[in-house]
């Protein structure tokens, strides 16, 4: 998961790369931070290496510039239906 400082591109901030996670039994996993070293770890995950399971999904991107429009418009609509 790649997370940018804008939403139209800038400079890559913070890339969790679970390719670059540890696997191995022993303990929570840990989703990599390769970038900014803001590392997750998991919690009440089973411990035998099991939770890291690749379904497959590929990579999704999201327009968070249209998706800012789309908030405010919700919003606008919102605020006139609560003064009404």
């Amino acid at each position: 998961m790649e997370l940018w400082d804008s939403p139209l591109g800038g400079t890559l901030i913070h890339n969790h790369d679970a390719t670059a996670s540890d696997h191995s039994a022993g303990g929570q996993p840990v989703l990599t931070d390769t970038i900014g070293g803001n590392n997750a770890t998991g919690s009440g995950f089973i411990e035998d290496g099991s939770a890291w399971v690749d379904l497959g999904g590929g990579a999704v991107t999201a327009d968070l510039a249209t998706t800012a429009k789309k908030t405010n418009c919700i919003n606008r609509i919102k605020r006139r239906s609560a003064t009404t």
